[in-house]
């Protein structure tokens, strides 16, 4: 398995700890006990990748106590927690500590990790709530030779899907557990993970020598990862009742995997597939949950014609690096992962999920998320370009990520940036304004309207136009916006008015002046968004304004005001209670034939006028349409 992937070893904390209502102490017997009485929001396997990359330990020496260390409490000898008991961070069994968790409630907003030769965590007849704020925000890690076990146990996490890692010789075994909140298990290295009795045991990213052991179980979604240079020639059963079925090098038509697979007596079992380049896979007669393509190295790739729902008579994709062939075979998902510096162009696809890692890129295009993988996110220090595409699910920036989503919409789920990452969102719908977390940054360029307008009149243009980050952070900020307007395709632009400096939420941010234009038709509306770093940075959102000739847009809104004689030969006399300063006077082609102030006596002169049907728009007080007919 690649090194992003055996880095699990290391792990610092990011979540502020502190006691709650208790002290922590030393003691001398190889015992202590925590107790007190009773009284007192989507999967996506691609987060096994992030969790194994963000969880890096701080170096600590061993010491016979158990210490608060930054935002983290370490357990190192043995220690019992019993009643109710909570700790607001993560919790780390640590080199020989050992944690017996029995008979309680817990309320720890963190993770829980084990890591040591000889460290575990021990759940028994007990209730533990990790709450999170967000999915996949809290993680239980067991890596080195460290032991998680949980029995007769409920492990809730307010209904979120979260994370499990387990690398290196770590050992996770849950027996008769109910699970709130759908499980993303990744399994590397020499890790091994038994269940026997699960509500819901979750989905499972298995590469390397993993040993994976699931019985009694239901919801049980197995990706079988295949590196560089294996080779499959398989048919998956039926999963809907699998009585057994086991996986490993052994098994016909299988070449070059290192794990093992044993499941039995479980329902609802789905099949899932990460081909890396240089694979050889055919599939027939199958049923495919999903197929997480890994895109890896620092090639560039093309991929399109990826369509979820699909069943595939006899066909080998068309996917450069590596050879997939389908035979009879249906596969509901497929889903993207870039790794390292590669750059991948995804255009006319419908996937379930895309995300990027490492130093890639991704760029996406007349394409649609549609949510049945997971999400669309961009992690580490990749960079995730979407344009005119659409999403029907969560749209993240983590890490040091950036997303740029321009032009598109997300029909639902969160719109957020986390950790470190910047999230820049363009002239796209959304179903709530982006958020950021942590010390991540978000930007929001949008022109609301109009998107159609008539020739000659004043409009105001109102959007969005800010950048929110939290004051502590040191990322960019907002600095101004402006307005401009393009007449010839966005070649040249001309300023509507001077940079405003005030940031807007679905505002107001200018007027503009069709008359500014030579003629009706059609032109385009930019908003320009600064940040005010020492080189700017600059985002445009960029819509199309549909200019109307003027007299389409004349009208009579005032029904008590008349125009007499109609029709008229010298003088119109405009008849009203209202006052009336300027008018304007189209002709049927919506091009203005005459202008100035109405007379002191509400009168306009026609007299030059040749005959014809007229427009006659008045400003004042109130604005009034109006035609009449010169003879």
């Amino acid at each position: 398995m690649r090194t992003f992937l055996t880095v699990l070893l290391l792990f610092p904390i990011y979540l502020w700890a502190q006691l709650s209502n208790k002290n922590l102490t030393s003691a001398n017997d190889s015992q202590q006990s925590y107790q007190n009485s009773s009284e007192n929001t989507e999967s996506s396997p691609a987060h096994f990748f992030d969790k194994a990359e963000n969880l890096k330990l701080r170096q600590i020496s061993p010491e016979q106590k158990n210490m608060i260390l930054g935002d983290t409490l370490y357990i190192l000898n043995d220690t019992l927690i019993s009643g109710s008991w909570s700790f607001a961070g993560t919790l780390v069994a640590y080199d020989t500590g050992k944690v017996l968790i029995q008979n309680a409630t817990v309320i720890l907003p963190g993770d829980l990790v084990v890591y040591g030769n000889d460290a575990r965590i021990d759940i028994v007849n007990s209730t533990v709530y990790q709450p999170q704020q967000y999915f996949y925000q809290r993680s239980v890690v067991a890596v080195g030779h460290g032991v998680f076990r949980a029995e007769n146990s409920t492990l809730n996490y307010n209904n979120l899907s979260h994370n499990m890692v387990i690398g290196e010789n770590g050992l996770v075994e849950l027996i008769d557990v109910t699970t709130i909140g759908f499980r993303t298990c990744g399994v590397s290295a020499h890790g091994t993970i038994n269940i026997n009795g699960i509500n819901e045991a979750g989905e499972f990213v298995i590469t390397d020598s993993a040993d994976i052991n699931i019985r009694n179980a239901s919801t049980v979604l197995l990706w079988h990862q295949f590196p560089d240079g294996s080779s499959l020639t398989h048919t998956f059963p039926d999963g809907d009742t699998l009585i057994a079925y086991n996986f490993n090098s052994s098994t016909p038509g299988v070449l070059g995997i290192g794990y093992d697979i044993d499941i039995d007596s479980c329902t609802h079992v789905m099949w899932g597939l990460m081909p890396e380049p240089n694979t050889n896979i055919d599939i027939s007669n199958s049923s495919i949950r999903a197929i997480g393509l890994w895109f890896t190295g620092s090639d560039s790739l093309d991929v399109s014609g990826l369509v979820d729902q699909s069943t595939y008579t006899n066909q080998t994709m068309n996917i450069s690096d590596r050879t997939l062939t389908l035979q009879n075979t249906t596969v509901q998902t497929w889903s993207l992962y870039s790794f390292d510096t590669v750059f991948v162009d995804v255009h006319s696809c419908i996937v379930g999920e895309i995300g990027s890692f490492g130093y890639s890129q991704v760029f996406t295009s007349s394409t649609m998320i549609d949510g049945s993988g997971g999400y669309f996110f961009a992690n580490d220090n990749s960079i995730c370009l979407a344009g005119f595409s659409t999403t029907t699910s969560a749209v993240r920036s983590q890490r040091d990520g950036i997303m740029i989503y321009a032009n598109g919409s997300i029909l639902n789920g969160a719109v957020e940036a986390l950790n470190e990452s910047i999230l820049i969102v363009v002239q796209s719908s959304l179903p709530q304004d982006p958020v950021y977390r942590d010390n991540a940054c978000v930007w929001f360029a949008m022109i609301d309207g109009p998107y159609n307008a008539y020739y000659g009149q004043n409009y105001p243009i109102s959007g969005s136009a800010w950048i929110d980050k939290d004051p502590a952070s040191p990322k960019m900020d907002f600095d101004h916006y402006q307005l401009f307007y393009s007449t010839d395709q966005g070649v040249s632009w001309i300023a509507i008015d001077t940079p405003r400096t005030i940031e807007k939420h679905h505002a107001w941010l200018g007027d503009f002046n069709t008359a500014l234009l030579p003629s009706e038709g059609s032109c385009l509306l930019k908003l320009s968004l600064t940040d005010n770093q020492t080189i700017p940075f600059t985002m445009d959102a960029v819509v199309a304004l549909n200019v109307l000739p003027a007299y389409l847009g004349l009208s009579d809104e005032n029904t008590t005001l008349k125009l007499y004689p109609n029709p008229v030969t010298t003088q119109i006399t405009i008849e009203s209670d209202l006052q009336f300063e300027d008018f304007r006077i189209f002709n049927t082609k919506g091009q203005l034939v005459k202008s100035g102030l109405v007379n002191e006596n509400n009168t306009v002169d026609v007299e030059n006028l040749p005959n014809g049907l007229y427009f006659l728009s008045l400003d004042g007080e109130k604005q009034f349409r109006g035609r009449f007919l010169k003879e």
